[in-house]
């Protein structure tokens, strides 16, 4: 059975291997570029164009000579940066803020997209919501460290780099953050939310676990499970 065959490439040490290839799909290539800000020193997002934006996951060499850098509604603020993680990956992030928000969002992004796809998203979530957004890649993803491999042992360490920026370094509570995350985002989203004291999670087609993706009946994770966001609420 499958979860026999699970427990089996676990106890060979293919798991994370087998995960790779199964779970993560980051885009190739990414939906964005880095450049830099000579005057300011800083990190400058390029991307392509909402008008310009392609409807597939597969960009043309004219996609990629259309990406410029990111222009936002004039009341909002952006800044890139690059973050180190516990596991020395360099993930990258923008942080996009609004002048009347009070909260910030962590937004952890689904499978098959990246910081570039989600850039026009998180600035709708902002204007509408009046909230600061604080978006990153994880290792393996756009220009993240090691790129197009991500794993399983990475998400949490990524996570938990974007939180500890937005602490220490954006002075913001605790109490003025609220977890989101979608579909594979979910799993980074609850590992953080059971480490620290936030105002709020919000779970968007989140995943119960890797082996409820194929077995939804199971009422106990094996020992084997990744992902295990069902137990982890329930704790």
């Amino acid at each position: 059975c499958v979860m026999c065959c699970f427990g089996c490439l676990t106890c060979c040490g293919c798991r994370d291997v087998i995960c790779r290839k199964l779970i993560f799909f980051p885009p190739s290539p990414p939906f964005y570029k880095i450049g830099e800000d000579e005057a300011k020193k800083d990190i400058v997002l390029h991307r392509i164009p909402l008008p310009l934006l392609p409807q597939t996951e597969d960009l043309s060499e004219e996609d990629l000579k259309n990406m410029t850098p990111a222009t936002l509604q004039p009341s909002l603020k952006v800044r890139s940066v690059k973050l180190k993680t516990a596991l020395n990956s360099e993930i990258m992030a923008c942080h996009i803020t609004h002048p009347k928000a009070t909260d910030t969002v962590l937004y952890s992004h689904g499978n098959a997209t990246d910081v570039g796809m989600q850039s026009y998203a998180v600035e709708t979530l902002v204007l509408a919501c009046r909230v600061n957004v604080l978006f990153y890649d994880y290792t393996g993803y756009g220009y993240s460290a090691n790129p197009g491999k991500p794993s399983p042992k990475h998400i949490g360490a990524d996570i938990q780099a974007a939180y500890d920026y937005l602490v220490k370094e954006a002075a913001i509570p605790s109490n003025r953050i609220i977890i989101y995350g979608q579909s594979l985002g979910s799993v980074p989203s609850c590992i953080l939310a059971s480490k620290h004291r936030v105002k709020g999670m919000v779970i968007h087609a989140g995943l119960a676990s890797a082996i409820r993706v194929l077995k939804p009946s199971i009422n106990k994770s094996p020992w084997f499970d990744l992902f295990r966001n069902s137990d982890v609420i329930k704790e």
